[in-house]
């Protein structure tokens, strides 16, 4: 039974350490056949210029895409100078999206996960303490050395058994 319990334990927490990987490596993987596909679109569509102020470029990959007016500007050349930057590219809004999402899947999951966390680290100091008790049940005979009713190793109470020696 313990170890049906155990096993399930670990099985919970390798999911829930997987779950994020898998995301992050699905997200990486959107962006990279996003990020192809507009390489394509490059050499067949029409390209803008803009001029930018250099204390307003926000570099996503240095030479090849900054952010630009909240969007996602894939560049194929630009140049610099007077305090200026020239950009000669496209908007990739198909890649802005994408990023927004991920940003809006973080801020909500924020309290939610702290919310999971919380409720993981108390099962598994139910876990712990219902293992310990178990374990010096046998140790000690019948005499409960943990305090009952609580579910939280910060309330571990020893009872001493003895007294101390007296000099």
């Amino acid at each position: 039974m313990k170890t049906l319990a155990h096993k399930t334990g670990l099985s919970v927490l390798l999911l829930l350490v997987a779950v994020p990987i898998i995301y992050a490596f699905c997200f990486h993987i959107r962006q990279y056949t996003i990020r192809q596909r507009m390489k394509e679109r490059m050499n067949e569509q029409v390209l803008q210029t803009i001029s930018v102020q250099e204390e307003d470029v926000h570099w996503i990959i240095p030479g090849k895409e900054t952010w630009l007016n909240g969007r996602l500007f894939d560049i194929r050349t630009y140049t610099s100078g007077n305090g200026l930057y020239t950009f000669t590219g496209s908007y990739d809004d198909e890649e802005t999206a994408l990023v927004m999402l991920l940003q809006k899947n973080q801020q909500k999951n924020d309290t939610a996960d702290d919310e999971v966390l919380a409720r993981l680290f108390e099962l598994l100091q139910d876990i712990y303490k219902s293992n310990a008790d178990d374990l010096l049940s046998v140790l000690i005979g019948s005499q409960q050395i943990f305090s009952t009713g609580s579910s939280s190793l910060s309330t571990v109470v020893i009872s001493i058994l003895t007294p101390p020696p007296q000099v």
